[in-house]
């Protein structure tokens, strides 16, 4: 938390933020102890997976959004991400939104459904890059 506080300071000193800026904080699990999963019953009573942008609250800080589901995916079930609120007061509803609006910020594949934002996919990949060649001068 005190990385965040920190940048913030760092922002409002350069002049990207103003002081009266409100900045939240929300943790972004990406896998979860147990699989979760969403589906959907449709009137006929068959059950599918749920659609793309489908959020699910669980409580006022906590939600699970599925960013890949019935229309994108041709095999596999879809795997939703949570969003916890680490801050009072913030719309979850709305951080939700926010996330999977950033799901389709895929440039290099405008066509298919991403499960994580440009930036955390992006960040993901340097991190497997920079692990893996920690690995090779270890060995």
């Amino acid at each position: 938390m005190n990385a965040v506080v920190e940048a913030q300071q760092k922002l409002i000193s350069i002049g990207l933020l103003t002081n009266v800026a409100q900045v939240h904080t929300v943790d972004f699990h990406k896998t979860s102890a147990k699989g979760i999963r969403l589906w959907e019953r449709i009137r006929d009573g068959e059950v599918r997976h749920a659609l793309e942008g489908t959020a699910l609250l669980l409580d006022k800080s906590t939600v699970v959004l599925v960013n890949t589901g019935a229309a994108t995916l041709r095999q596999g079930t879809a795997e939703p991400l949570m969003l916890v609120a680490r801050d009072e007061g913030i719309d979850m509803i709305k951080v939700a939104s926010d996330v999977h609006a950033f799901c389709h910020l895929n440039w290099s594949s405008p066509r298919v459904a991403q499960r994580f934002p440009l930036a955390l996919k992006r960040t993901d990949d340097e991190l497997k890059n920079r692990a893996a060649q920690e690995i090779r001068r270890i060995k």
